[in-house]
């Protein structure tokens, strides 16, 4: 892997610094992940989008990644949960690490995945169609709700 001296976790930090340095992080709440052409582009991108750039860059040296959909728990939490996308990266000897270039960078506890592929178009959480008479019009609604539990023993 060239400028990480042979060794995976270096070159996926230089990766995700680069990416954090040279791409606005916006949030883009409707639409599928930009090819990452366009956001180097753009130098713009909502998580999915900066994801999308982060497994291409991987996969063009050689690393497997792929897309993470899920929730991560901020502080201080909102006052709504929005779905969340990151990359993980297949490291040989470790398995699937995520890494979020939007965010803090290496995945931690604080991070709920529901999905992953190799195709992010298969991560939708909520995905499908519907017919009916004209004038027929469908709704729907969702609320998350996360809570840490303690370990602590009573």
């Amino acid at each position: 892997i060239i400028g990480s001296d042979q060794h995976c976790l270096t070159f996926l930090q230089q990766l995700l610094e680069m990416i954090q340095e040279r791409v606005n992080y916006t949030q883009r709440h409707h639409g599928p992940p930009w090819p990452a052409g366009r956001t180097l582009r753009e130098r713009v991108g909502s998580c999915r989008d900066l994801a999308v750039l982060m497994i291409e860059c991987c996969r063009c040296i050689g690393l497997p990644a792929r897309f993470v959909s899920g929730y991560h728990l901020v502080e201080p939490k909102p006052d709504r949960y929005d779905l969340h996308a990151w990359a993980e990266v297949y490291l040989p000897g470790a398995g699937w690490r995520g890494f979020d270039p939007s965010g803090i960078g290496a995945v931690d506890e604080r991070y709920i995945p529901l999905a992953s592929s190799s195709n992010p178009e298969l991560t939708a959480a909520v995905s499908g169609s519907f017919s009916g008479p004209p004038g027929v019009v469908s709704e729907f609604s969702w609320q998350i709700e996360a809570a840490e539990l303690s370990l602590k023993q009573p």
